[in-house]
């Protein structure tokens, strides 16, 4: 690791790394990747415990897909099932033009949802007589996860980035260091 700047303040130490000399060769987030017994934009709902994924494993890792393009790689998900819905952990892979420039929008909120890619095994319709009134799906195999612009499912969301960029670091080193900027 290549040590750029470091502060010491209160046993803290900050030490700023550029992202060549980071330890990892992914961008991470975390978020929610579906919920279960919710209608979704489309009136599908997805019943707790349908994905076959999870009946031997508390979590599974799919492809990480831009849009649910599969010649869009970005990465990899790893989803856990907690019972009301996925968690999801992303992890985009760096030094793409196209997945740093994804990542750039998911640290701006450009981008900030989630979509999940499956293949229904066993369904029913939620209403027999509408057949726009959606479906309820009861059993499915989760083939990827994609970062959207406008998810089927509004509770879909990216929660949170791991970022600690060179603005955020610096804001935390001047005040660390006592340093107040102002405009």
């Amino acid at each position: 690791m290549k040590a750029l700047k470091t502060k010491s303040v209160s046993g803290l130490d900050f030490t700023k790394k550029s992202n060549e000399d980071s330890n990892s060769e992914f961008y991470e987030f975390e978020g929610i990747a579906s919920t279960y017994d919710l209608p979704d934009r489309e009136n599908d709902i997805i019943v707790k415990g349908a994905f076959e994924n999870f009946k031997d494993a508390s979590s599974v890792t799919v492809p990480l897909l831009y849009s649910h393009n599969a010649e869009k790689v970005l990465g990899k998900i790893e989803l856990t099932d907690d019972g009301d819905k996925l968690l999801a952990k992303g992890f985009i892979l760096k030094g793409n033009s196209l997945n740093d420039d994804i990542y750039k929008m998911i640290k701006s909120e450009a981008l900030a949802s989630l979509s999940i890619g499956f293949i229904v095994k066993s369904f029913e319709y939620r209403d027999e007589n509408d057949l726009f009134a959606g479906i309820v799906i009861k059993e499915a195999e989760i083939v990827e996860t994609s970062v959207v612009a406008i998810p089927a499912n509004e509770s879909a969301k990216i929660s949170s980035v791991k970022s600690l960029d060179d603005g955020a670091f610096q804001i935390i080193y001047n005040l660390s260091s006592g340093n107040v900027v102002s405009d």
